[in-house]
């Protein structure tokens, strides 16, 4: 049955909306973790040579560069487009 504007009138003035009750949320299920060195082990490509690539994704922005004694961690600077660096001991 409709109104003078067309609306659809109910048949019953008082119809009962069916509640849903979601399960309660825990806290410690939100927490994402963090990655651990151990996790990042053998996804850091290691290298002999000074980086020199323009890197496509993340992994290839991080790179050890190990030459004799030397020891250094690569990190592409997308701001500056260049590699930098830092000594490791």
């Amino acid at each position: 049955m409709a109104n003078q504007k067309g609306s659809i009138i109910p048949k019953a003035k008082e119809e009962k909306i069916e509640e849903i009750i979601l399960p309660p949320i825990i806290p410690e299920t939100l927490i994402v973790p963090l990655p651990t060195l151990d996790t990042l082990i053998g996804k850091i490509k290691t290298v002999s040579a000074v980086p020199t690539w323009t890197p496509r994704n993340l992994y290839e922005q991080l790179v050890i560069y190990v030459s004799g004694a030397t020891l250094r961690l690569y990190m592409y600077d997308n701001t500056n487009k260049a590699w930098r660096f830092s000594t490791l001991s």
